[in-house]
């Protein structure tokens, strides 16, 4: 008798189980198998995308900045050559000014 509870304590695979729940269990595990690897893929493939995102908006803002580097130097050329204008245009006033100072 107390052999036969030691059997009975032990987990053991009956040779009745029917195949088609072996094999239903088999698809179930290969259908997640199946299923983790998709979803796997899914995820590098988002991450690539986002490096990728990441590169392009990088290459935008060095872009973006280079262009407004190259703007601030033309905007300081406009008012180096504006600044010289005014001066000009003063002295010419300046001389108008004096000219007609003389003439009367």
């Amino acid at each position: 008798m107390s052999e036969d509870r030691r059997d009975e304590d032990h987990w053991r695979i009956d040779k009745r189980i029917n195949l088609s729940i072996l094999g239903a269990a088999f698809m179930f595990v290969a259908g997640v198998i199946l299923w983790g690897a998709n979803v796997e893929s899914k995820l590098v493939l988002i991450a690539e995308t986002r490096t990728n995102d990441q590169e392009k908006a990088e290459m935008q803002i060095k872009l973006i900045n280079a262009q407004m580097n190259a703007a601030a130097q033309r905007t300081e050329q406009h008012v180096i050559t504006i600044n010289k204008n005014i001066d000009e245009i003063k002295s010419s006033v300046e001389k108008l000014s004096t000219k007609i100072e003389n003439l009367n």
